[in-house]
């Protein structure tokens, strides 16, 4: 767990007076330093509603270390790098970032949704590049840590605690002026006892999204898919814990996301302990039904990682199994012809240590790249061959150095229960002091 100096006081989220402590901070207008660096890194407090969150500043996250829940990849290991300056906008003052992307949220009454074809994005551009939905959907895994495993933070994750985490991600993320908390679904994790409730807090959310007269607004749901089947004129999607409200598709629309996806539907179908994500803007028919614009299609292995493969779920179990701390990096709108790392090791030191799975047998431009990587990073690197075997050789547990104390050490607080952090996040626009 991520240790924080606050005023002086040693902390961390599972202490009691944690909420408390950083709402003394945040009116004494006082940066809580990061201890995963005995100097201490600076940090920021965001509040949104009656809750305080520590963030990190603009641009400091590869100061971190990488056992640190804040650290963030370096450029060259993760797909997110193409994107920070022309498509994500930090703002220190508000706690707000701001997204470009390349769907839009709303479309003029009458006007014909733009036409979806399933595809992912091949390309991206050198200038003004803008988030894909794929993009949109990494962004919000990786901004939530759900990409990462780390023993002390990690239990056994279901869609309630991943909901969770995607929603605390939306809530400081605006496009266009619009607050994505107000456009974006994820369902609620269906309890019989709650089914009316849940029922009331999804038709409001609707609701919303009725035409007016200027804009029809645009929803993004971000879900699990449960089945893929017939309606009576074209497709209908069906997502887990909203198993009566289908979203429509065309059938030109399934074609073409069967075909982009081929690889991805196979390994879901084949292997039922793997989770398909979907994420798809949706419009609302004169009737009210939900149908679909355009989608993307993410796989995870059991505990919601994402994964390309069922040898990197492989090595996921593993390195779970290990108890070992890394990081599954994202392409965001790196499309599949590049060459990324299946999983990045955190426990290694002060530095990253990438995984890379290859073919049995590696062309020469594939092992011509690795020797280029890891000439121009100088990271010291792990390439195994995916020849079928269960086991995959694995660099050891490389013993972590102790801390040398930091001057702000005055008083530790003991860990108390989890502090109250709510399931609902509320859409109220963050404060931040300058």
């Amino acid at each position: 767990m991520t240790e924080f100096c606050i005023e002086g006081v040693v902390t961390e989220k599972t202490s009691p007076d944690y909420q408390a402590l950083l709402a003394n901070a945040y009116k004494n207008k006082q940066r809580p330093l990061c201890l995963c660096n005995p100097k201490g890194i600076p940090m920021y407090i965001s509040k949104l509603g009656d809750h305080y969150i520590v963030k990190r500043m603009p641009n400091s996250a590869v100061s971190h270390n990488p056992s640190c829940a804040i650290y963030e990849l370096p450029p060259e290991l993760t797909g997110l790098t193409p994107l920070k300056e022309s498509a994500i906008s930090e703002d220190e003052a508000t706690g707000i970032t701001t997204l470009r992307l390349e769907f839009s949220l709303t479309k003029k009454p009458g006007k014909a949704p733009p036409e979806s074809n399933g595809t992912e994005v091949t390309t991206v551009k050198a200038q003004n590049s803008k988030m894909s939905l794929r993009a949109f959907l990494h962004y919000l895994y990786d901004s939530s840590g759900l990409n990462k495993f780390t023993q002390k933070e990690f239990s056994r994750r279901n869609w309630s605690t991943v909901r969770r985490a995607l929603l605390e991600s939306a809530a400081k993320l605006v496009s266009k002026q619009i607050p994505i908390l107000d456009r974006i679904l994820i369902p609620e994790m269906f309890k019989l006892d709650d089914k009316e409730k849940i029922a009331t807090r999804l038709n409001k959310y609707f609701s919303k999204l009725s035409i007016d007269s200027d804009e029809v607004k645009i929803g993004i749901l971000v879900g699990e898919v449960k089945s893929f089947s017939e309606a009576r004129i074209g497709k209908k999607l069906i997502v887990k814990h909203l198993p009566n409200d289908p979203f429509f598709m065309e059938d030109k629309t399934y074609k073409n996301v069967a075909k982009h996806f081929d690889e991805v539907l196979s390994l879901w179908n084949e292997n039922e302990r793997y989770h398909l994500m979907i994420i798809s803007t949706f419009y609302l028919s004169a009737s009210k039904a939900p149908h679909v614009i355009e989608m993307s299609l993410m796989l995870s292995e059991e505990n919601w990682i994402p994964i390309e493969s069922t040898a990197e779920a492989r090595l996921c179990t593993q390195l779970i199994g290990q108890n070992r701390h890394f990081i599954k990096p994202l392409r965001f709108n790196v499309p599949r012809s590049n060459f990324m790392p299946s999983a990045i090791l955190t426990d290694m030191g002060d530095i990253p240590h990438p995984i890379y799975l290859l073919p049995p047998e590696p062309s020469e431009n594939i092992l011509e790249q690795l020797e280029s990587i890891e000439a121009s990073s100088g990271y010291e690197i792990t390439a195994i061959q995916t020849d079928g075997s269960d086991v995959f050789s694995i660099p050891e547990l490389q013993e972590q150095k102790p801390d040398s104390k930091t001057s702000c050490q005055t008083k530790v607080l003991t860990s108390g229960p989890e502090a109250t952090s709510t399931s609902v996040v509320e859409s109220e626009q963050a404060e931040m002091f300058t």
